[in-house]
């Protein structure tokens, strides 16, 4: 059911914009549906650090990453500000998760998907979960899902409780809950001799691939 504009704790722009062409479904439809999932997912983006997906044209139009708070936010959007390791600007204000009217704003803007950081903002970078990505060259779920199997079984061998999330159409993240401590570098070191290991014992089925660290996660 579609929320009216006026109901809703933003100025919606342009709300039947349509996001996805072949099924008609608009910005406002996007809209409606935050607004009435979000206390399931509130304690997902409480306190995380956003990564924004914005394709502010739909599905079919152009899609852009964006990390620095973009300007049409409301005022007063909880951001922190993260040093930068590897850029001329010295850091990036992050927008902070939890609130409707946060999650709202960045659907006005064209965010169709959110990726949060492992680490609560308060915490960061100190995750409080490891993400393991699998994504199948051949396009195929079943491949995903038997990784997905060599992957458990070596946690479970370590004594690490996982758990397995859909991505995409076709590929799955896996879960594995942490202790705050370590930090967000030392986590990514222990997965990748992990998932090295495993490749190693698979070399059949599996390859191993690690492009730039990666701290997020889609919601979205």
């Amino acid at each position: 059911m579609k929320q009216g504009v006026g109901q809703l704790p933003i100025q919606v722009s342009n709300p039947d914009k349509v996001f996805w062409p072949e099924e008609g479904y608009t910005k406002l439809d996007l809209i409606g549906f935050y607004s009435g999932m979000f206390p399931k997912l509130r304690p997902y983006v409480d306190d995380r650090i956003m990564t924004m997906e914005r394709c502010p044209d739909g599905m079919r139009g152009k899609c852009f990453y964006q990390k620095e708070m973009p300007r049409g936010m409301p005022p007063g959007t909880p951001v922190t500000p993260i040093q930068n390791v590897d850029s001329s600007r010295k850091s990036t204000n992050y927008v902070v998760g939890g609130s409707l009217k946060t999650q709202l704003a960045l659907v006005n803007l064209g965010c169709l998907a959110v990726h949060v950081s492992g680490s609560r903002a308060k915490r960061f970078p100190k995750p409080d979960w490891m993400c393991i990505d699998i994504d199948p060259s051949s396009g195929e779920f079943g491949d995903a899902a038997r990784a997905a199997i060599h992957v458990k079984d070596a946690l479970d061998n370590l004594g690490l409780v996982s758990f397995a999330k859909t991505s995409g159409s076709r590929g799955l993240h896996v879960f594995v809950p942490l202790r705050v401590g370590p930090t967000a570098d030392e986590v990514l070191k222990f997965a990748e001799r992990l998932v090295a290991r495993i490749a190693a014992a698979h070399p059949k089925e599996l390859t191993q691939f690690f492009p730039a660290t990666r701290t997020t996660h889609s919601v979205g």
